[in-house]
């Protein structure tokens, strides 16, 4: 309900809720979700139009949540989306609606994410910056974008995939990484935010990330769907920035960036830690001449 809160602060004129429909070997699941949704409709107390999309059967993350976005885009040309765990600052709502509208005919960019999971940058003045790696936790995009979004990754079994994403990062090694990840999609996993990050690689789509975080993931633990464990990235702290944000106009990547994510991602090494592996290993070898 905390990220509810957020939305009813806003008095959004439009609203669209969906919901995945309860997993039957779950006991006790449709009660949750029915008692889930009255909640929710018990806190729209203002003017504004709502959409419904309430699953009656559990279709899981991959399908429910993608043919919901697809449902969300075939009525909208633009639009902000926030999962029940993605809570936001304020300033995350105007912050996508400015990028919304200055970003609307530009190609280059197809998604604006709210989530800087480095908490801030300060590498630069900007007040965001443009990355590969933009999150999906409380994010926004256009209908153009979505249209392109291949659940199937049909690219990707055919091979061409890995090189395109190669081109696109300029770095083999985290492309290589980005492999293992795109790589579960064949095997079954059941989710459907690799799919999207992999169709804004294949078609070199930037997203919009603030140089200070606007969103807090507080869905990690044992009643989430994928994230039962705690993480680096649970919790993180978010800000309340000043708007409108300065526009940044030079569109291109900041690849120090999309370094630096590939290594809390895990997908590259840390350049500190292979410096301090070396150093080691020098103190190892000028010991053991000494001896």
């Amino acid at each position: 309900m905390r990220v509810f809160r957020e939305i009813r602060k806003v008095q959004p004129k439009r609203l669209f809720l969906a919901a995945d429909g309860p997993r039957e070997a779950i006991g006790g699941e449709s009660e949750l979700c029915s008692s889930t949704r009255d909640q929710i409709e018990s806190m729209i107390d203002w003017d504004c139009s709502v959409k419904r999309l309430y699953r009656e059967k559990n279709l899981g993350c991959k399908n429910a949540v993608c043919s919901a976005i697809d449902w969300f885009f075939s009525q909208v040309e633009e639009g902000i989306i926030l999962e029940d765990d993605t809570l936001p600052s304020p300033a995350f709502f105007g912050f996508c609606n400015q990028m919304l509208s200055l970003y609307a005919k530009e190609p280059k960019v197809m998604a604006i994410s709210g989530t800087n999971i480095l908490v801030e940058w300060k590498s630069c003045a900007e007040d965001y910056i443009y990355s590969y790696y933009g999150g999906n936790w409380g994010w926004a995009t256009w209908r153009r974008a979505w249209l392109l979004n291949d659940i199937k990754m049909s690219s990707w079994k055919r091979g061409r995939g890995i090189k395109q994403i190669t081109k696109t990062l300029q770095c083999r090694t985290q492309a290589r990484g980005l492999k293992k990840w795109f790589n579960t999609i064949d095997e079954g996993a059941d989710t459907w935010d690799f799919q999207w990050f992999y169709t804004r690689l294949f078609h070199e789509g930037l997203s919009i990330v603030p140089t200070k975080n606007l969103i807090s993931n507080i869905g990690f633990g044992m009643d989430a769907t994928h994230t039962l464990s705690q993480s680096k990235f649970a919790n993180l702290p978010h800000f309340n920035i000043q708007l409108p944000a300065k526009n940044n106009l030079s569109i291109k990547a900041e690849r120090n960036f999309d370094k630096k994510n590939a290594e809390e991602y895990g997908l590259i090494k840390n350049q500190s830690d292979t410096t301090e592996s070396i150093f080691k290993k020098l103190i190892k070898y000028f010991t053991s001449v000494r001896l």
